[in-house]
């Protein structure tokens, strides 16, 4: 070791750390590979500088290729300090780069009608003109998830939240959305920081935390956040969902209960019902009204953000969810006039019942998705036809969903989605999803690295508000071969209780913001059939067909369930 020869063991071994540092640190300075970015550190010299004596202490700028060393001495009751203290160095600081190309570097996709009208300004002249927004959707993953078990791949130092939440800011002022939807928002985060981060550059926010007390002390629970710019748009109307408070809603109005239950067994199974949904997943709503340009009118737009339960083997969970969220959301956005723009992780993938659901508006009861349904809760679901003419805004403008929204070791696939109302919104452009060598970063690995900070990418989606004298009627709903029967006659539940939870308020039950599709006729014509279906019986085994997702059958039955 530098052609220097040693005494003994012990003389090499006090001599080792300040001779493999020099080494470490002049291949780094000569490689530049180890350091993201190629930030160069520079030589570090081993006379050591006091420079804080506390119990906490956070890097800064000026620190950046430096070493740091923590000392610490046991102190006596009386005061005295031993003589003897332990010692912990660090790696050398890594700066964050102003521009990460990796991160940032993502192309515009135009939609089909947007360049035959080769520019977007010529196509809203076209379109009969109105408002042009921006809207991104971005789960950041929160410190809390952000874990060595769940990702063993990401070094320490680039999963902490003190360097990822740099690269995340830096990102979102570098693609400037009118609007941010953001998913696992730590709430001291959104308060510490991305809230005043935000504020500064001309954002206002709101924020809706989980239900999940059991997370630890406050402060440390995610939720669903909303920015808006506020020189581009007024609030007019704010309003957080408990996922957990509608299942409340509907067990009260009973519905999972069966006719053929005693009321002592109806209570059980309710209570079990109620454990399987209350997930804590929220969801947050904003109302804006636009601050018009010069020749042109204030318009609505209703902006959600939510996050839906993340466990695959809970698809049952994850289609209720979803279609009692829209069903929140009907009377909100006044039936369907006002455009809605639907933002969040969904947890499900394009073939999904619950995608779906959303892009569809009708569900094949052949899927797979419904052998996983051990309570029966999807028979109680309060309706499937939402009847908002919905659509995915990079299918869309892209003509199917991205390769890729969440990248991980554990899953890679897309679990993120933009939905918009098609008669009054016009999908114009998207950015791209960056290619797999690109999201494995510098390190060559799986998200979250050190240039992507969380284990999804952000979904960005440019998007023109149709006036009112240009909105497009409703894409029909397809009309089903037959429709199932209504949920069983349900006992009066009276204000009973579940567990410690009561919710009172609201709507405590449910109908069809579409009733013309549900036919009451065919419902009781083929009343015994559905009931002996297997798919949807109560008393059907819960084993997986072998069909294969993608793979549907020639004219597959549509059901809306009442």
């Amino acid at each position: 070791m530098n052609n220097q020869k040693y005494c003994s063991y012990e003389c090499l071994k006090q001599d080792w750390r300040k001779v493999a540092s020099k080494h470490i640190l002049a291949g780094v300075v000569e490689e530049g590979e180890s350091i993201p970015f190629g930030v160069k550190v520079p030589p570090v010299s081993l006379d050591w500088e006091v420079i804080f004596n506390d119990k906490t202490f956070l890097p800064s700028q000026k620190d950046v290729g430096h070493i740091l060393k923590v000392e610490c001495a046991a102190v006596a009751p009386d005061g005295r300090i031993s003589v003897v203290a332990e010692s912990s160095e660090t790696s050398a600081v890594i700066g964050v780069s102003k521009f990460n190309s990796r991160l940032m570097t993502r192309k515009t996709i135009l939609a089909p009608a947007v360049m035959k009208k080769q520019s977007i300004p010529q196509y809203i002249a076209s379109e009969g003109g109105g408002a042009v927004i921006r809207v991104m959707s971005y789960n950041l993953l929160a410190e809390v998830y952000a874990t060595r078990q769940l990702y063993p791949y990401c070094p320490i130092w680039a999963i902490s939240w003190g360097y990822r939440r740099q690269i995340i800011l830096r990102e979102l002022d570098h693609h400037s959305a009118d609007v941010l939807c953001l998913q696992e928002m730590q709430q001291d985060h959104y308060d510490d920081y991305m809230a005043p981060q935000l504020k500064a550059r001309g954002y206002e926010g709101l924020f809706k935390a989980k239900t999940r007390e059991s997370m630890g002390r406050k402060g440390k629970i995610d939720g669903c956040a909303i920015f808006y710019k506020t020189s581009k748009f007024r609030l007019l109307e704010s309003n957080g969902i408990e996922l957990n408070a509608l299942a409340y809603n509907a067990a009260e109005a009973g519905n999972f209960q069966s006719s053929e239950f005693s009321p002592r067994e109806n209570q059980i199974h309710t209570e079990k019902v109620l454990k399987r949904l209350s997930r804590d997943n929220v969801a947050q709503v904003a109302i804006f009204e636009t601050i018009p340009t010069a020749n042109e009118e204030p318009q609505r737009i209703c902006v959600v953000c939510t996050h839906i339960f993340w466990d695959p083997e809970y698809s049952d969970v994850k289609f209720w969810q979803t279609q009692a969220l829209l069903h929140e959301l009907n009377p909100i956005i006044g039936g369907g006039d006002i455009p809605l723009v639907l933002c969040g992780d969904f947890n499900s993938t394009p073939e999904s019942t619950v995608v779906h659901y959303l892009a569809r508006d009708a569900v094949d009861v052949n899927h797979d998705d419904f052998n996983v349904d051990p309570l029966n809760i999807l028979s109680s679901c309060s309706m499937v036809n939402h009847g908002f003419g919905l659509a995915s805004g990079y299918s869309l403008v892209t003509g199917s969903e991205p390769k890729y929204t969440n990248y991980t070791a554990h899953y890679s696939g897309v679990l993120d989605y933009i939905w918009v109302t098609q008669n009054n919104i016009n999908a114009i452009s998207v950015l791209d999803i960056p290619e797999e060598k690109t999201l494995r970063g510098e390190d060559d690995t799986f998200m979250p690295n050190s240039c992507f900070p969380s284990d999804h990418v952000s979904l960005c989606l440019d998007l023109h508000i149709l006036r009112k004298q240009n909105i497009r009627s409703r894409p029909a709903t397809p009309n089903p071969p037959m429709s199932p029967p209504m949920s069983p006659s349900a006992y009066p539940m009276n204000g009973r209780n579940y567990g410690d939870h009561m919710y009172h308020g609201g709507r405590t039950s449910y109908s069809s913001p579409n009733p013309g599709m549900v036919n009451q006729y065919h419902m009781q014509q083929h009343m015994e059939d559905y009931a002996n279906s297997p798919s949807m019986s109560p008393s059907a085994p819960s084993s997986h067909h072998h069909q294969q997702y993608g793979q549907e059958q020639q004219n597959p039955p549509y059901y809306y369930y009442q």
